[in-house]
């Protein structure tokens, strides 16, 4: 079965009766939202996968299970993601991204870095 999606956006784990929890080395995992990586290789749905929120820790069992249970959710269109990120950035100011999916290492993309991305 595919991961549900709703509008073409996943829908958060916690609707599955999964449980997010706070990142905790061996008991946790962190769940890319968006997935397999390979299917997100430009740079807007790179981005787009990488934003903080899209990334959750979850109980190593339940994470597998959402592996075991689900396919991949269907790829987002790419204007969705520019309109996600687009409403990330007026939100908050500037993008957080994850760049390490072990630590959660995060960096972050300037408003203006965005626009010149978003043109590519």
């Amino acid at each position: 079965m595919r991961y549900p999606t709703r509008n073409g956006l996943v829908i958060p784990p916690q609707e599955l009766g999964l449980r997010v929890v706070e990142h905790e080395r061996r008991v946790t995992s962190n769940h890319h939202l968006y997935w397999p990586r390979r299917n997100y290789q430009g740079p807007v749905s790179h981005l787009f996968r990488a934003l903080a929120p899209h990334i959750v820790p979850l109980l190593i069992p339940e994470h597998s299970q959402i592996h075991r249970d689900y396919s991949a959710p269907i790829m987002p269109k790419e204007g969705l993601m520019v309109d996600v990120i687009d409403e990330y950035v007026a939100m908050n100011g500037v993008i957080n991204a994850v760049y390490d999916r072990k630590t959660m290492e995060h960096y972050q993309i300037t408003a203006n870095q965005w626009a010149r991305l978003r043109t590519i």
